[in-house]
């Protein structure tokens, strides 16, 4: 039986790029808000308007059930989310799809998790040719709590691979200051 979701190669540099979505993946339950904070940060940081108007945008996502609808149809998309792997608060990761076991659970505090949404867009053809996924180990997600400063820490970097990454994909698309 195949992996539901198959080791994709990476992307080549593509300087043509019509549209890169920043999704954050998050809750307000303590550091399950990373992702919400990460496209936040990245907004105000003003990097998406470094780029031609339309072509970076960013959105938060609370249910990864939601994903589809807001994938679906986009050239590029970088995900962004709390991950639960054993490793140090606030440690980020660029993750691969294949590394997303749908079956694995316990990666989301969410009813479906990530992966399950990404094996079900896969299924169904609607994953964006290229899908960055970044995750940030969370130790604490519950409701009434604060981020752990280990996640706040994490920011800076996590940003800087964000931005790293769109001008990657972009290439020579980027505006002018």
């Amino acid at each position: 039986m195949r992996h539901p979701l198959p080791e994709t190669r990476p992307p080549a540099p593509v300087a043509r790029l019509a549209r890169v979505r920043i999704i954050g993946i998050g809750s307000w339950c303590g550091d399950d808000r990373i992702g919400w904070d990460a496209v936040e940060a990245l907004a105000s940081s003003g990097l998406p308007r470094r780029f031609p108007d339309g072509m970076v945008e960013t959105c938060r996502c609370e249910q990864p059930g939601d994903l589809l609808a807001l994938v679906r149809g986009l050239p590029a998309v970088v995900l962004v989310d709390a991950m639960r792997s054993g490793a140090a608060a606030g440690t980020v990761r660029k993750l691969a799809v294949h590394e997303l076991a749908a079956d694995q659970g316990g990666l989301s505090s969410h009813g479906m998790d990530v992966a399950q949404a990404l094996a079900l867009g896969r299924v169904l053809g609607l994953l964006p040719p290229v899908l960055l996924l970044y995750g940030v180990e969370a130790p604490l997600v519950a409701p009434g709590t604060a981020p752990d400063a280990a996640l706040c820490s994490a920011m800076p970097g996590l940003l800087r691979r964000l931005n790293r990454d769109l001008r990657a994909l972009l290439g020579t698309a980027r505006r002018r200051p």
